[in-house]
């Protein structure tokens, strides 16, 4: 087995600490206020594990500065951009994607919760 083939095998496995996500992008409406989403397209969807952050990433977007409230480990084959959203089943709150680390055998992304949106 390779280390990619292992990794995917824990993601998946692992009963407790495993979530299924969709990942989705969107487009917005930045001349609105407040921003009005247009479009919300399907991108993937993926088995991946959440763990709490420590606040310790923290990104300057359009001028806000933003820290990440968890770092989600997803497979190494993830189709996954920053400013896309993770929503997991069946759950009302998304999760905003700041950064993506690439690993050899998994992405590490870092993202913050957005709520009541």
């Amino acid at each position: 087995m390779s280390r990619r083939s292992d990794t995917v095998s824990i993601i998946s496995d692992d009963a407790e600490g495993a979530t299924t996500v969709t990942v989705y992008s969107a487009t917005f409406n930045y001349e609105a206020r407040p921003h009005v989403e247009l479009t919300s397209t399907i991108v993937s969807s993926a088995t991946v594990m959440f763990f709490p952050s420590s606040g310790a990433f923290r990104k300057e977007i359009k001028g806000a500065m933003v820290t990440e409230t968890d770092l989600v480990f997803f497979p190494w084959t993830s189709t996954i951009s920053v400013g896309h959203r993770i929503k997991k089943t069946a759950a009302d709150d998304y999760y905003e994607i700041l950064d993506i680390g690439i690993f050899e055998d998994h992405k590490e992304v870092y993202a913050r919760k957005v709520v009541n949106r």
